[in-house]
């Protein structure tokens, strides 16, 4: 799902963000997804960092629309399977003092 023309995704409470926040995934080929942080993850499903989920070991989470999603992508739980550029692992999460508005 996007909104501002950014991906919403979920993130630990690592990175001290709050709904709405603008928020990039740096991938390791070069690659910046846009995103805006749409829900947190829960402490409790995260590593001692509160930064990688204990089932994925992912710093984030895409917000899905069930009905609209691809049904690879779905099925897999893998969100780098949208673009081939996206198959390369985050190397950095910046975070903005930027808000979408609603």
């Amino acid at each position: 799902m996007k909104l501002d023309d950014r991906y919403l995704i979920a993130v630990g409470s690592r990175f001290d963000t709050v709904a709405g926040q603008y928020i990039d995934l740096v991938l390791e080929n070069g690659v910046v997804i846009e995103c805006i942080m749409g829900d947190a993850k829960a402490d409790v499903d995260t590593d001692s960092t509160n930064t990688f989920t204990y089932k994925s070991s992912c710093c984030s989470e895409f917000i899905i629309d069930e009905a609209s999603i691809r049904s690879d992508i779905y099925e897999r739980g893998n969100a780098s399977l949208k673009y081939a550029s996206w198959d390369s692992p985050v190397v950095s999460v910046v975070v903005y003092d930027q808000y979408c508005e609603i």
